[in-house]
């Protein structure tokens, strides 16, 4: 997808410049050639084209008030199929468990630059001042747009407590004596009606799966020199079919219930075809078809039935050609206790 954008001046429409970009790039340019304080004199008229459709050609104008939005989604979309087309080119191939690791560090090293430039660009843009009619109409637009997704970040926060608190992860301990305080937030949320059963997720309780926080505050004794400590772990949370709840530790790296699940999986959540708590089975080669180390406690192979039975999860076939079972990572935990799934 190519991007055209075009800076005009807001009251003349005299044309200022023209960039063109491959999809995602435009970001990086806007953010560092049109501050906050520019935001006020010029819109942008983007131009998109499709690859494979030459016929369709969307052309849209934007305050520029808008357009970071609409290009940050275009750089995270671009970060996430670069990591897609580079793993299907490595899926089932020898050793594709380790090329696959820095090609997840840098998806999420992109991802993390991409945020860190929003956030700021949308810093300077409610601290500017003086908008013309248009910038203030669009004002009302991103604060109702705001309102809207706001009350739906606030149920999902809370949902996820109530995930947390049945996993018995939801912590709010304050204190000023010697000892360690755990408090938990929320970080994400994926409700159901989101589509929690399908992969990647696999959400096989129907609650929907959170990410929260834990934080673990260590206070000294009065008499010591040393300042309060402070260590966290994130844990994805959800219900198992069997109606039990699990706290799974995930990497710090994770900013999302998808980055979670991925990152348990190896990058192969997508390609699950049953999951049976900390194992799953899985289509494509590039491994095993057992892990070396065998099967995590509780997970046990019937040969003569050729399935993997467990107590609380229901039986999985042992892999067959193109196939391979894999057991999910787990991250070292600083606060609170991890649950087997």
């Amino acid at each position: 997808m190519a991007t055209t954008v075009t800076i005009k001046e807001r009251k003349t429409g005299i044309v200022v410049e023209t960039q063109e970009f491959e999809e995602g790039n435009a970001y990086y340019w806007f953010i560092h050639k049109y501050p906050g304080y520019k935001q006020r004199s010029v819109v942008a008229e983007i131009t998109t084209t499709y690859p494979g459709r030459p016929d369709y050609i969307r052309t849209e104008e934007y305050p520029l008030t808008c357009i970071a939005s609409d290009l940050y989604d275009a750089g995270k979309a671009a970060a996430e199929d670069e990591y897609n087309n580079a793993n299907a080119l490595i899926k089932g191939k020898r050793g594709a468990a380790e090329m696959r690791k820095p090609l997840e560090e840098r998806k999420m090293k992109r991802l993390s630059a991409l945020r860190r430039g929003y956030d700021k660009l949308k810093g300077e843009l409610w601290l500017s001042k003086g908008w013309s009619d248009d910038g203030s109409r669009q004002n009302f637009i991103d604060k109702w747009r705001g309102h809207k997704s706001s009350r739906r970040h606030t149920w999902g926060i809370k949902q996820g407590h109530a995930l947390a608190e049945r996993a018995g992860q939801n912590f709010d301990e304050h204190g000023s004596s010697s000892g360690d305080y755990l408090s938990t937030g929320v970080v994400d949320y994926v409700s159901p009606w989101d589509g929690s059963a399908a992969a990647p997720y696999c959400d096989m309780g129907g609650e929907g799966l959170a990410l929260i926080r834990i934080t673990r505050t260590r206070v000294y004794a009065k008499s010591s020199k040393w300042f309060p400590a402070r260590a966290f772990t994130l844990f994805l949370v959800g219900k198992n079919e069997a109606g039990t709840y699990f706290a799974h530790p995930v990497a710090k790296t994770c900013e999302t219930v998808a980055d979670a699940v991925q990152w348990i999986w190896g990058g192969r959540a997508r390609d699950i075809i049953a999951r049976q708590g900390d194992i799953a089975l899985i289509g494509g080669n590039g491994g095993p078809k057992l892990p070396n180390d065998g099967l995590p406690r509780g997970h046990v192979i019937d040969e003569a039935a050729g399935i993997v039975r467990h107590s609380t999860h229901p039986d999985i076939p042992l892999p067959g050609k193109g196939q391979r079972i894999i057991v999910g990572r787990r991250a070292a935990v600083y606060a609170s206790d991890a649950t087997r799934d």
